[in-house]
C-alpha cells in the first residue's frame, strides 16, 4: 500500500473500552431515573457520539441528552477511562508501522482529553505525531470534522490526502473517511456488527492487528486465487493468515460457488477461515494465482478477466506453463 499517513481511531481500534464506557453510560441513565441492568444492550454507545446515542437510544430531548453526557464523564473522568485494554498485538503493530516510516494520528469522537490520557497510560501515545479528538462542549465529534482537523494539523496538500488512510471499527469511521475522500480500513475485532463494515464501503477489512500491519506495508493488496483444488485453498489459507479473508478471492464455476458459500471450505478435516467472492471488475487484483489443472486453463483465462489490471502480478502454478504464457492467452 501507497499510505503515507495514518489515522487510527481509537475505542475498539487500538483499545478494548467495553467495560468502561457501558459502566458509564448505565451511571448515567441511572441519574436520569433510566434503570438498565444489562450492560451488553450499551455496547452499541462504543463509537458513535454520546449526546446522539442517548437521543435516538432513549429518546432524551438535546438538553436531557447534555445532562446524561455530563454524568457520564463525571465517572469517566475518575474511573471508567482506565476500565480498558490495548487489543492484542497493537504495540508491535504500531511499532511495525513507525518502524517503515509511516505519519500517524489519531482521530477519535472521544473528546481529546480523554483520548491523551489513555494514550499516555497505555504507552501509545509515542507513536502518534498528531492526536485529534472531539472537545469537551460536544463539538467536533463528527468523524468527518476530525479527519479534518487531522488534516489541518498535518497540514496537508490535496496530493497528501491522496495518502491518507484511516482505520476504524465502525461504519462512523468509513463514513467519515469517504466524505473526506480518504481510503478506510475497518478491523472486526471491534464492534462492528456482522456486515457494518463492508455495507458502509469500507476499502479492506482486516480481523487483527497483524493482518493490520501486514496488509498496510504490503504491495499487495488484493488477491485472486482462480481454483478451488487443494494447491489454491491452501494458497489461500496462507494469503488470508497474512492479508484477512476479505482481500483474498476465489474464482470458481457457479455449481462450486455455491456449494462453498452453502457450507464453506474445509481442507484435511479444518475449516478455513475465509469466504470466496468474484473481484470487482473496478478493484482488480494485485496479484493473481493460478492454480488449476492445465486442462481447466481455458476456462481459467476467460474468469481472469475481471481480475487482472495493468499492474496485476500473475503467478502460475501449473506444470510446464509459464506466467507470460497464461497472460499471452488473456490477453
Amino acid at each position: 500500500m501507497d499510505y503515507k499517513y495514518l489515522l487510527f481511531d481509537l475505542d475498539g481500534t487500538l483499545t478494548e473500552p467495553k467495560e468502561g464506557i457501558t459502566r458509564c453510560v448505565q451511571y448515567a441513565l441511572a441519574s436520569m431515573g433510566i434503570d438498565e441492568p444489562d450492560r451488553e444492550k450499551l455496547v452499541p454507545f462504543i463509537g458513535p457520539p454520546l449526546k446522539e446515542m442517548f437521543m435516538t437510544s432513549y429518546q432524551m430531548d438535546e438538553d436531557t441528552a447534555a445532562k446524561a453526557v455530563e454524568k457520564y464523564r463525571e465517572r469517566f473522568r475518575e474511573k471508567g477511562i482506565f476500565e480498558n485494554g490495548i487489543y492484542p498485538g497493537i504495540p508491535e503493530a504500531l511499532e511495525r508501522l513507525k518502524k517503515a516510516g509511516k505519519v500517524m494520528a489519531v482521530a477519535s469522537s472521544k473528546p481529546q482529553p480523554f483520548v491523551e490520557r489513555i494514550l499516555k497510560h497505555y504507552h501509545l501515545d509515542r507513536f502518534f505525531s498528531v492526536v485529534v479528538g472531539s472537545e469537551l462542549d460536544g463539538s467536533r465529534s463528527d468523524k468527518q470534522e476530525v479527519i479534518q482537523e487531522v488534516f489541518r494539523r498535518f497540514g496537508l496538500s490535496d496530493e497528501e490526502k491522496k495518502q491518507v488512510l484511516m482505520i476504524g471499527d465502525r461504519k462512523y469511521d468509513v463514513e467519515g473517511a469517504k466524505k473526506m475522500g480518504v481510503d478506510c480500513l475497518g478491523v472486526t475485532f471491534g464492534y462492528a456488527a456482522d456486515g457494518e463494515l463492508e455495507e458502509a464501503g469500507a476499502d479492506y477489512i482486516v480481523d487483527s492487528a497483524g493482518q493490520m500491519a501486514s496488509l498496510i506495508l504490503s504491495p499487495i493488496r488484493r488477491v485472486a486465487i482462480i481454483g478451488m483444488g487443494a494447491l489454491g485453498i491452501l494458497m489461500g489459507d496462507d494469503m488470508v493468515s497474512c492479508l484477512g479473508k476479505d482481500q483474498v478471492w476465489f474464482i470458481a464455476d457457479q455449481s462450486r460457488q455455491e456449494r462453498y458459500r452453502e457450507k464453506g471450505i474445509w481442507f484435511n478435516g479444518r475449516k478455513m477461515d475465509f469466504c470466496m467472492k468474484l473481484p470487482k471488475e473496478t478493484a482488480p487484483a494485485d496479484l493473481v494465482i493460478v492454480a488449476v489443472k492445465a486442462t481447466g486453463l481455458s476456462q481459467a483465462v476467460k474468469d481472469m478477466e475481471n481480475a487482472v489490471g495493468t499492474d496485476t502480478t500473475i503467478i502460475s502454478l501449473l506444470n510446464g506453463i509459464t506466467s507470460e504464457e497464461i497472460l499471452g492467452k488473456a490477453f
